[in-house]
């Protein structure tokens, strides 16, 4: 019952809405009382102190830290460790693999105190796949009801996708997507031959101009990874247009991202330097709340909004006939 008390009463960002800006004492004082009671529970569920979920006591170098990264996490919906750590470096942290480290450790102890959501962490990378299955015909109707979308660029004049470089944002760009109904591609690298002919027919079939809204580093790998990808989709008789939305140089000097010497190793280097200078960035380094702006912006400069909402309501009147013939149906109505 103690363990059931203390776990119905925790919610951090609850209580941290209620501190003025530079209650840093009263900050202390909560993460003690998160961290206090996530030590009752290690003893409650007999974790011993050297077992990875065993919640230890932040310093005050770790405290410290704790505070920056709640203070940057704040008011995102979603984020990578790796986007937590170039936020970091932004403010004055080193930028190395010893320091990425510490990040990681420092998210894992706050998820396992409770003073972040485990939710709030996005891993794109890794996924759970299952097929989708119910325990009654009653839960399956509600479900087709819930999840009834139609096509809302049906009526837009053009398609529009979002293309990102790096997998592990995956979890960072799809809600986004989703909630456009946008198709997201993680192109993990280099698009292949295979990605850009089925991207390119599914164009050519839909009968309208289509634009590819692209994400990837700054770097002489991740710029020339947009450059030629519109010829390729052409080269296919697919009318794609690519308009690389970010990483730019104009963004990097913006929002003064962290740079790296850029790898030495790779052929495009020269290039790319006598083009923009030395420096290569990271998307994963602008903040969480510049990009998911840039997606969505990216996603709506192309959308007549008019149409949209002509859409959104044709969707919403035809959701509710679904539901209606559902209630009609005695296996749904049994089932509530």
């Amino acid at each position: 019952m103690a363990e059931e008390k203390i776990l119905a009463s925790r919610n951090f960002e609850d209580e941290m809405s209620n501190l003025s800006p530079v209650a840093v004492a009263e900050l202390d004082g909560i993460v003690d009382k998160y961290v206090d009671e996530a030590r009752q529970l290690n003893v409650a569920r007999g974790i011993p102190t050297s077992h990875r979920h065993y919640v230890r006591r932040p310093n005050r170098k770790t405290r410290t830290l704790w505070h920056d990264i709640l203070d940057i996490v704040n008011g995102v919906a979603r984020f990578t460790v790796r986007q937590l750590f170039y936020q970091l470096a932004n403010r004055g942290y080193e930028k190395s693999e010893d320091f990425y480290g510490k990040v990681d450790d420092a998210a894992k102890q706050m998820r396992l105190a409770g003073v972040l959501p485990f939710e709030k962490f996005a891993d794109g990378s890794r996924q759970r796949r299952q097929v989708l299955q119910f325990d009654s015909l009653g839960e399956a109707l509600r479900a087709t009801h819930d999840l009834y979308r139609e096509d809302l660029w049906r009526s837009q004049g053009r398609r529009v996708e979002v293309w990102c470089e790096k997998d592990a944002l995956s979890g960072f760009f799809l809600p986004i997507c989703q909630s456009y109904g946008v198709p997201f591609v993680a192109v993990r690298g280099f698009s292949s031959m295979s990605l850009i002919s089925e991207s390119a027919t599914v164009a050519k079939k839909s009968n309208k101009p289509t634009v590819v809204c692209y994400f990837g580093d700054h770097d002489p790998s991740g710029r020339s990874m947009s450059n030629n990808m519109e010829d390729d989709f052409r080269w296919h008789g697919a009318d794609i247009t690519v308009e690389r939305i970010a990483l730019n140089p104009d963004q990097v000097a913006e929002h003064q991202l962290p740079t790296r010497p850029s790898k030495s190793t790779d052929s495009r280097t020269r290039k790319f330097s006598e083009e923009f200078g030395e420096g290569s960035v990271e998307l994963d380094a602008l903040p969480p709340g510049v990009l998911t702006e840039m997606i969505e912006d990216s996603i709506v400069d192309y959308l007549n909004i008019d149409v949209w909402e002509e859409a959104i309501a044709r969707q919403d009147r035809n959701k509710a006939t679904l539901g209606k013939i559902m209630r009609s149906i005695p296996e749904f109505t049994q089932s509530n």
